[in-house]
């Protein structure tokens, strides 16, 4: 009797609120069916989206009477059997388990459901913020512009919106590091920095496009711009203007550690030789995030000189020839690393070498044909001429508004999918395929767009306060592992965390301020 009872009212609990969720339809149905009168549109829309949350309601509630179904058949089974041998205790048993279990399974599934829901918002959330932030810029340009006289370049351009992108770059690979560093899992459920700091590997490519078309276009506007250099000497003297601080960090953490293995001052000793990258699989003693790829960049400038040479002689033909090999050489180069060499970091060395190499390329590209070159006077019988930013309609169109499409592309990239997320049919990873090379076109548009800051958020972007933050994205880089170990050591806390933030700020100014530019100043290089 007592499982009759049960059953019944079980039955008659799925029954009663499927009807209900049914009569909520019908009302919901009929006022759609209504011809809407003049000044309605609100509602409707409003009615609409009742009809929505309500179908996603009844599709849940379906699903808790589908377990109550199945649960009490479950039970009925097992009772009976209780019943028929006279064990009335085991058959209360059976039932009470039976509700335990159905209040469970309800809960996860309202759980489940709540988690999509909340990372559906947030992604929508943080799509809208990257229109946002772009039409706050637009917005920004135009209105100064209606007051404003346009100004006129008065000497070589310096590039200050790209020189603080790639100061958010190094900002997006601190919190790739050390966003939710020591949180339970729940902690990342949805959250808009979560999807913005799982996209900080972006950096890596990123700096190493930066860097080459760097070092190229320096060459390409100095006073020789033919002169050729040993290749061993061109590594050294580029790897010499920021290796100082590199060493001044990793022993730093070395001391720090006060480890008494052999081993261990054998890594200190490889790393700080910057060979680290070709011995080991994965960062070791003493754990300086980062230092792999420097190891890798010493590498790409033993062989910047040689290629330099060879594409200042190229035509633009054969620059966009090498642009297009570098892009469809990562759909070989994935394919290898999902099925063969996924740990083998000289293989990773690699495949990052046809993204700095298409910065050199980029470089001697938008020179030949977004700059014009100006007689300037001759010092010691060298000529210092002065190259300036052709005018607005000059420029390629797409370069004109670039930053702006390039930025959106790379904010949508960032909160719909996930470089963790799995390819459909191949069920392998999708980041071989956008970190190593499928965003080369995206960041080629982006470098060359914000270099002629004819954009409007390319021309808001290299306006004060932005452009002071430059001189710091390095020494955010090369600091953030030393700044974070003496937080968590004098405090205990880890992670992204106000401390840790404000701290590497103040001791990155005052590693550009105090080491940097003194460092550079004496060894004869700009002091960015």
């Amino acid at each position: 009797m007592v499982l009759e009872m049960s059953g019944h009212r079980g039955l008659s609990i799925a029954l009663t609120a499927t009807s209900a969720a049914g009569v909520g339809a019908l009302d919901s149905a009929a006022a759609l069916k209504a011809p809407p009168r003049a000044g309605n549109t609100n509602r409707l829309r409003q009615l609409q989206n009742d009809l929505e949350t309500l179908a996603q309601s009844g599709a849940l509630l379906a699903k808790e009477a589908g377990i109550l179904g199945q649960t009490l058949e479950q039970v009925e089974q097992l009772s009976v059997r209780d019943l028929e041998r006279g064990r009335f205790g085991d058959a209360w048993g059976d039932m009470l388990q039976a509700v335990s279990k159905v209040e469970e399974e309800m809960d996860s599934a309202n759980r489940v459901a709540g988690v999509k829901v909340k990372m559906a918002a947030k992604r929508i959330c943080g799509i809208l913020l990257v229109f946002l932030l772009i039409g706050a810029c637009w917005s920004f340009e135009l209105l100064r512009a209606q007051r404003v006289e346009d100004e006129k370049q008065k000497a070589a351009p310096f590039f200050h919106a790209l020189s603080f992108i790639r100061y958010i770059m190094a900002w997006l690979l601190v919190a790739c590091n050390f966003y939710g560093k020591g949180q339970p899992p729940e902690f990342f459920v949805g959250g808009v920095l979560d999807k913005v700091a799982q996209w900080g590997e972006l950096a890596i490519p990123w700096f190493f496009f930066v860097s080459g078309f760097g070092h190229s276009y320096s060459q390409v506007v100095s006073p020789n711009p033919d002169k050729q250099e040993d290749w061993f000497y061109a590594m050294v003297r580029r790897a010499a203007t920021w290796y100082p601080l590199f060493a001044i960090s990793l022993t730093f953490c070395a001391l720090r550690l006060g480890s008494v293995e052999a081993e261990d001052w054998s890594h200190y000793v490889a790393c700080l030789l910057l060979v680290n990258g070709i011995i080991w699989d994965r960062t070791g003693f003493p754990f300086l995030t980062g230092d792999f790829w420097l190891s890798y960049l010493v590498f790409y400038l033993m062989a910047w000189g040689p290629m330099h040479q060879v594409l200042m002689n190229s035509t633009n033909s054969v620059i966009w020839t090498l642009f297009t090999i570098s892009f469809l050489i990562l759909f070989p180069s994935a394919i290898m690393e999902w099925y063969f060499f996924e740990d083998w970091t000289i293989f990773v060395m690699v495949q990052y070498w046809p993204t700095f190499v298409s910065g050199q390329g980029l470089a001697i590209w938008f020179v030949r044909n977004c700059m014009i070159c100006r007689p300037g006077s001759r010092v010691d019988s060298v000529s210092a001429d002065i190259w300036d930013v052709k005018p607005a309609q000059e420029l390629p169109r797409l370069l004109r508004s670039g930053a702006t499409q390039s930025l959106l592309a790379l904010g949508l990239i960032m909160f719909i999918i996930s470089p963790h997320d799995k390819l459909p049919l191949l069920r392998q990873p999708v980041a071989p395929l956008v970190l190593k090379g499928g965003l080369l076109p995206l960041f080629g548009v982006l470098v060359a767009a914000l270099a002629c800051e004819v954009d409007p958020v390319a021309r808001f972007l290299s306006r004060a306060p932005f452009r002071w933050t430059s001189k710091l994205a390095f020494t955010t880089f090369i600091f953030q592992v030393p700044v974070h170990q003496f937080v968590r050591d004098r405090t205990g806390w880890t992670g992204l965390t106000w401390t840790f933030s404000s701290s590497l700020l103040v001791v990155s100014a005052l590693g550009y301020a105090l080491l940097e530019r003194p460092w550079r100043l004496l060894f004869g290089v700009s002091d960015r």
